[in-house]
């Protein structure tokens, strides 16, 4: 079993290490999705939202999460990695309808909160999206 601790930390962790490469990459494009997908980075707000956050500090995790998932969550992707943006999409809705409201300084609030939403089992198939998703915008999104 995970402890509390552990969970409290090493999911933001891991979120914001799976996603930071998909925005790093992202510059321009053709078509109207592609180009917004592509876009989605261009002042490197998300990136430098992802690299600024205190992991000491799980509500700066939080948020962090939280704004990066207002700004993706109206912006689809090319039908080449459409299912795994939607992944990625439902996965950051998801984190943060399932901390809305809750302590997170409370490990036990925390840890519970993530549980019952099932946002972990979400986690662990982030790593096949985002590398099929960072893949695409280094092909493409330059």
């Amino acid at each position: 079993m995970i402890s509390n601790r552990i969970l409290r930390t090493a999911l933001p962790v891991a979120v914001l290490a799976l996603t930071a490469p998909l925005f790093a990459a992202c510059s321009s494009g053709g078509d109207d999705t592609k180009s917004k997908f592509c876009n989605l980075n261009k002042d490197d707000a998300l990136e430098k939202s992802l690299d600024d956050v205190d992991m000491s500090d799980p509500q700066s995790a939080v948020d962090a999460i939280a704004k990066v998932n207002d700004k993706i969550k109206n912006v689809d992707a090319p039908d080449e990695i459409k299912t795994e943006w939607a992944n990625v999409k439902k996965f950051f809705g998801d984190y943060v309808k399932a901390l809305d409201g809750v302590d997170v300084s409370d490990t036990t609030a925390y840890a519970k909160a993530l549980t019952d939403s099932g946002i972990t089992s979400e986690a662990s198939n982030m790593s096949t999206a985002t590398t099929k998703i960072s893949s695409y915008v280094s092909k493409n999104c330059s």
